[in-house]
């Protein structure tokens, strides 16, 4: 359980993380903490209209699921509700920002395989200044799709939508 890594698809494409350190989560969580707190009442809503769709997932998997649906929604009506914490989002310092994107996405690898034949490659190996998956260095919806799934599952008690 908390060693076997995290598996979804987005896309088409299969990822798998491992579960990060307990201070990695630690440092993430105080960090977020902010945003967490900015406009909390609106994101729960959506959270539990989403969630209350979701009604054939495992109980551990239901967070990571809100969260994908979500960040899969229209750009328009994502933007209109999640307005306060993107504006909280704005503020976190660059460094902060980085931290959580680049350490999300070095715990995530892609199958970058074809056929029956996997091969997993690391999304952002860790110490580099970006990701070296090609569709990362350019996709945010993508690579946010995949941080909000890993975050999601790591930090289930910590994100709206999780029972």
């Amino acid at each position: 359980m908390a060693d076997e890594p995290i598996a979804f698809e987005i896309g088409g494409v299969a990822y798998q993380a491992r579960r990060m350190d307990l201070l990695t989560q630690l440092e993430i969580v105080a960090k977020l903490a902010p945003l967490m707190a900015s406009g909390l009442a609106q994101i729960l809503q959506l959270f539990e209209a989403v969630a209350e769709e979701i009604t054939d997932a495992p109980p551990d998997m239901r967070s990571v699921l809100v969260i994908s649906r979500i960040l899969a929604l229209p750009k328009g009506r994502l933007i209109e509700r999640l307005g306060p914490l993107m504006a909280e989002f704005a503020r976190m310092p660059g460094a902060d920002q980085r931290f959580i994107l680049s350490t999300t996405l070095a715990s995530v690898q892609r199958n970058a395989g074809t056929g029956t034949a996997p091969r997993w490659e690391t999304v952002w190996p860790a110490g580099l200044a970006a990701p070296t998956a090609a569709e990362f260095r350019s996709d945010l919806v993508l690579a946010l799709r995949v941080v909000g799934t890993v975050l999601a599952a790591t930090l289930g008690p910590f994100t709206p939508g999780s029972r």
